[in-house]
């Protein structure tokens, strides 16, 4: 896969790179259970070699509701490591879907730009469906 942004005239590091994805998932009834690698020789802003793994699991309780969790660390040559998760319950209604979840990394507020943007929290979605 290679990412690219239109950033050729923005200061700074660019955001494109090659990289390259793998990945399994299994479902039994209701769990789900997946796992995916990813790496590239010169991952975005400058990261240099970046190595990713992650796990996600989602459980079904009815045709209506789901839990679902993820647990990802990242690797980067020249930059921060991170590990990151998050945990969730989605409940499906017509063509609308409402996601409520908790999203954390341990990344410290040095390593964030001094801001609690990698702080825990509760995030929020509502998609709507386009079949």
């Amino acid at each position: 896969m290679y990412t690219a942004f239109n950033d050729a005239d923005v200061a700074g590091p660019s955001y494109d790179f090659y990289q390259v994805k793998t990945g399994l998932k299994c479902r039994i009834d209701q769990l789900s259970l997946g796992f995916t690698a990813l790496w590239s020789p010169s991952g975005a802003a400058g990261a240099g070699q970046v190595s990713h793994l992650r796990g996600e699991s989602e459980y079904r309780f009815s045709s209506s509701v789901k839990a679902s969790a993820t647990l990802g660390r990242r690797w980067a040559e020249d930059g921060f490591d991170r590990t990151y998760w998050d945990v969730g319950v989605t409940f499906e209604w017509r063509k609308l879907d409402f996601d409520i979840r908790y999203v954390d990394t341990n990344l410290e507020e040095s390593e964030c730009f001094y801001t609690d943007w990698c702080d825990g929290s509760i995030v929020t979605k509502v998609t709507l469906a386009s079949y």
